[in-house]
């Protein structure tokens, strides 16, 4: 014991160390590109400087429009932009290269340029909607300001914008009226008068000494505070209360069962009866883990031979067109080539990040493959869903990072049941989840050979490589052939899983006991698995046969299948409105144009507006329980804001839900040089709370309030744990449990439907609503419901599939 203490706590130094070097890496990063203003400290000065240079700027232009005789030359440069907007660009300019000394005339005309981009992109905005937001996508990754301004001032010529340039004394003279303005109104930087190595004087400006020592300890302070999070050599401790769990050591601030700052709602938990949720909490971080090593060099193999399969990045990027020949004459030539380049930039800069992600996971998979067990500490939002608190790999990663990982304590497969559960789980990997079960049963049969070769030698014999999630699908193969060698007795260690169909609609035609929506989620017996998305799409098609449009034919033509609906269907139950149904619905046409051609010449948008409002009222037709759920929960939410009240519920294990979004003071600056300004003093939250927020977010809230550890997922963890199950995960939706173990789940998650949704949850919410108003207060009553038996659910063999 005392060896495992020691290599624990080396691991917990580890952490701290990876994690400051992180941050610093990160600060080296931002000063490379010149965006201090987006380091912890940086946003903080950001926050005081604009609310002052607000204030500065709005007595400059108050005094210089009453000066008398001529106008001062800046006057009509700072009437083009609200005050905020001015203030945050000059602020975050100015702050942006913070930790160096620069050249005054160099950060004024810097800053002069950020405003007159920001103008140009402005016009930008108006003239060329569709494009603007087209380069705003590509533009999103860029390193700095720097580099989104430069990308933003292509792309307007690529349109042919006028873009003719401030004269560069014009852009000097508002960088200087606006860096000696913050110099004077903050104090965060200083005008230093120098000489050079030829003894000539020039203006430079640096940080006043107070804030270079306060950066400096503000990135001391932080750097310890965030480790670089990795799984546990050792158990885990248990959850007793809110505050001590997880971790066990104390190098870094402990975090809470539950994410939130707020101390009087820690307290709330303190004071309620946990136990059920510490239990399945507990169940889920104690069980241990194991690198799967064969996976582990699979992968690495893979990666190292550039394979693209299973989302594996490509080593290398994709190559940028070849300049045309007429491009410097041709505008039409010019501008697709630009095009064109922008999308390749974009696509590699995405690249990259994967790359950095799988690398990562290799590294943390690496580190962790010596040990017998690891275990992965547990952290829940504040509506209970679970998230593990160690980075990159775990159980809810990625599809290869979770092929990685295995159960380190196995149980043998001891009957025909059991088999069958790493069977199924097997076929499901390669892609036949929608099949019926005789079906997958019948295709592993029929694939023994290929099932076999990919288990015991996956270099040579490559078919694996063709499933949907490749190498789950080795792992699963490799299990099944070990099994087929050794046979019943075989100890397993392959996590099983067993998926929700869209769980939120799930729950929906549970909660209004809609046999409709019920029969297309699975949650009523049939004799193969129903698919939501399928069901939603056959509907549309019904719609567009019998539709006298003139897009419909067309439409119809490209094929109009589940890929069509997916994910407007799965977004539903999570606040999907009729806008971003639309929005969805031409994502994907804009796929299908792609490969097949556009139908509608250069017309886009109406056949997607058509297309979508039938897609939006064909969910209605199919699981029309989620939309008057939803509107019935919105509607209590937007009732409790209108009386000022934080919308509070508790979950069916005694979870309590506080869900507040406030206003603020002043809405929030958007500059189009990048991604949205945060001025956080001056969006400080008033107290009032926003109706909008809490109507959108209660819909969505409230459904994962139930679908989580305050719920189903923590009801069925301790069923199962009462039944001798120990080895659990959980991917949100989906269970993950041995093969010996998964019939006992598959029991125990149909008892905890029934359990909960026996209750009627939705009066219970509104009752809890009720008690929090005023008495004469009048609520909506809940929605009709239909004639399901919650009770089928026990005999519905694709419920979790």
């Amino acid at each position: 014991m005392p060896l495992m203490e020691t290599k624990q706590d080396s691991i917990n130094s580890e952490m701290v160390k990876l994690g400051k070097s992180r941050y610093k890496a990160r600060k080296e990063k931002a000063t490379k590109i010149t965006s201090e203003s987006n380091t912890i400290p940086g946003r903080q000065l950001l926050n005081k400087c604009t609310e002052e240079m607000i204030k500065g700027i709005f007595a400059w232009l108050v005094k210089a429009r009453k000066s008398p005789g001529k106008h001062h030359r800046c006057l009509p440069f700072m009437e083009m932009l609200p005050e905020e907007q001015i203030a945050v660009i000059a602020s975050k300019t100015i702050i942006d290269g913070l930790s160096t000394e620069r050249m005054m005339t160099s950060l004024c005309i810097s800053v002069g340029r950020a405003v007159e981009d920001e103008i140009l992109l402005q016009k930008l905005a108006d003239e060329e909607p569709v494009f603007f937001r087209k380069m705003q996508q590509l533009s999103f990754k860029k390193a700095g300001s720097g580099l989104k301004r430069r990308f933003v001032r292509d792309a307007a010529k690529a349109v042919d914008l006028v873009t003719q340039r401030w004269p560069k004394a014009d852009a000097l003279a508002l960088g200087v009226l606006l860096v000696e303005m913050m110099a004077e109104r903050t104090g965060i930087v200083q005008v230093l008068t120098k000489l050079n190595a030829r003894g000539r004087r020039y203006c430079a400006i640096a940080p006043s000494r107070e804030i270079s020592e306060w950066i400096k300890k503000c990135h001391e302070y932080h750097e310890g505070l965030t480790p670089f999070f990795l799984p546990t050599i050792e158990r885990p401790l248990p959850w007793s209360n809110p505050w001590i769990g997880g971790y066990r050591q104390l190098e870094w601030k402990p975090r809470p069962l539950v994410k939130s700052r707020n101390k009087a709602y820690q307290s709330e938990l303190a004071s309620c009866n946990l136990g059920p949720i510490y239990d399945s909490v507990n169940l889920v971080q104690s069980t241990p883990w194991q690198i799967d090593t064969d996976v582990l060099d699979l992968v690495a193999h893979c990666w190292k031979e550039s394979s693209k399969i299973d989302g594996l990045p490509s080593a290398l990027d994709e190559i940028v067109p070849t300049k045309p020949e007429d491009i410097e004459t041709n505008a039409d030539s010019r501008r697709q080539w630009r095009k064109a380049a922008a999308k390749v930039y974009f696509h590699n800069e995405s690249l990259e990040s994967q790359r950095l992600q799988l690398l990562k996971t290799m590294f943390v998979a690496d580190k962790m493959k010596v040990n017998e067990r690891i275990w992965f500490p547990i952290q829940l939002d504040f509506r209970g869903r679970g998230y593990p608190l160690p980075l990159f790999l775990h159980p809810q990663g990625t599809s290869i990072a979770k092929a990685m990982l295995r159960f380190a304590r196995g149980k043998p497969i001891a009957n025909q049941a059991q088999l069958e559960a790493l069977m199924i789980h097997t076929a499901n990997k390669w892609g036949l989840d929608k099949k019926s079960r005789a079906e997958r049963l019948h295709w592993i049969e029929s694939n023994t050979d290929l099932i076999k070769s990919s288990g015991i030698d996956p270099y040579s014999n490559t078919q694996w490589t063709q499933a949907d999630e490749p190498f789950a699908f080795y792992a699963a193969c490799k299990e099944l052939s070990n099994f087929w060698n050794r046979g019943f007795g075989y100890v397993s260690r392959l996590p099983i899983g067993m998926d929700a169909t869209t769980q939120g609609l799930q729950i929906y035609s549970l909660l209004l006991r809609d046999p409709v929506a019920a029969a297309a989620t699975n949650v009523l017996p049939s004799s193969s698995p129903a698919d939501p998305y399928q069901a939603v799409a056959n509907r549309v098609i019904d719609q567009l046969i019998v539709s006298g449009s003139e897009y419909a034919k067309p439409l119809l033509s490209l094929g109009i299948d589940r890929s069509t609906t997916k994910r407007q269907t799965m977004t539903l139950p999570y606040g999907l409105t009729q806008h971003s149904c639309i929005g969805y619905t031409r994502e994907w046409l804009d796929e299908k144009f792609r490969h097949k051609g556009n139908p509608f010449g250069l017309e886009v948008y109406k056949p997607a507006a058509f297309l979508g409002r039938i897609i939006w009222n064909s969910m209605e037709d199919v699981v029309g329980s989620a939309t008057r759920g939803m509107k019935f929960i919105r509607d209590l939410m937007g009732i409790l804001i209108d009386h000022d009240i934080t919308p509070r519920w508790m979950t069916p294990l005694g979870l309590p839900v506080r869900m507040r979004y406030e206003n603020y003071d002043s809405v929030m600056v958007s500059t189009r040089i990048g991604a949205k300004a945060r001025v956080l003093t001056i969006r400080e939250e008033n107290g009032k709370q926003s109706k909008r927020k809490a109507t959108n977010g209660g819909a969505p809230n409230y459904v994962h309030s139930i679908d989580g550890f305050g719920g189903l997922l923590g009801h069925t963890m301790n069923l199962a744990n009462k039944k001798g199950v120990q080895d659990v995960g959980s991917i949100h939706d989906t269970l993950l449990c041995l093969a010996a173990d998964a019939p006992t789940m598959s029991v125990c998650v149909r008892k905890a439907t029934v359990d909960l949704f026996s209750r009627d949850l939705l009066s219970e919410f509104r009752t809890q609503v009720l008690t929090m108003l005023p008495p004469v207060v009048t609520l909506p009553e809940v929605p009709e419901y239909g004639s399901l038996d919650v009770t089928e659910v026990l005999s519905s063999e694709y419920y979790f599939n």
